[in-house]
C-alpha cells in the first residue's frame, strides 16, 4: 500500500492506492509514498492530461464526472473482454489439439509449406541443400 497525493485534487488529502491501482498510478509516472504525511508534503503536480488520471484514483470523482465514469466503466469491459477472448483461444487451441482433424490439418499445412520451399528452389535455379537432394541420379543398369 502507497500513499500518493495529487496538487489541486482531493483536498491536498493523499490517497491510500494499493494492488492494480498502485501499479497503475506509478506506470502513469505519480511518486508514491510509505506515509500519508510524506505524501501530503510532497504532493504530485498534474498537467489537463494527467489531471484526468489522477482523478481516477480519488474516491467518488467519477460521481462528480459522468464522463468519467463511462470511460470507467468501458475500460474495465475491454480489459475483462481481453481476458475472456486469451482463456476461449488457449482452451480452444488446447480442446482442438486433443482432435484427430487438428493434426490431420497441422500436417496439411506443414507438407503445404514444404511443397512451396521445394517449388521456389527448383524455380530459383541456385543451388541449395534442396536442388541437390532433388537432382535427378542416374542409375546404371548392369
Amino acid at each position: 500500500m502507497t500513499w500518493f497525493a495529487f496538487s489541486g485534487l482531493n483536498n491536498n488529502k493523499a490517497v491510500n492506492l494499493s494492488g492494480l491501482d498502485e501499479k497503475i498510478a506509478t506506470a502513469d509516472g505519480f511518486h508514491g509514498y510509505s506515509t500519508e504525511a510524506q505524501a501530503e508534503a510532497n504532493p504530485n503536480t498534474l498537467n489537463p492530461l494527467t489531471k484526468v488520471e489522477a482523478e481516477a484514483f480519488i474516491p467518488g470523482t467519477f460521481a462528480n464526472n459522468p464522463a468519467g465514469s463511462v470511460a470507467g466503466a468501458a475500460g474495465n469491459a475491454v480489459a475483462g473482454g481481453v481476458s475472456t477472448a486469451i482463456d476461449s483461444a488457449f482452451s480452444g487451441l488446447i480442446s482442438g489439439a486433443e482432435s484427430p482433424n487438428f493434426w490431420l490439418r497441422a500436417l496439411e499445412a506443414i507438407l503445404g509449406i514444404a511443397l512451396i520451399g521445394v517449388s521456389l528452389a527448383k524455380l530459383s535455379g541456385q543451388n541449395n541443400p534442396v536442388t541437390t537432394i532433388l537432382k535427378p541420379t542416374r542409375i546404371d543398369s548392369t
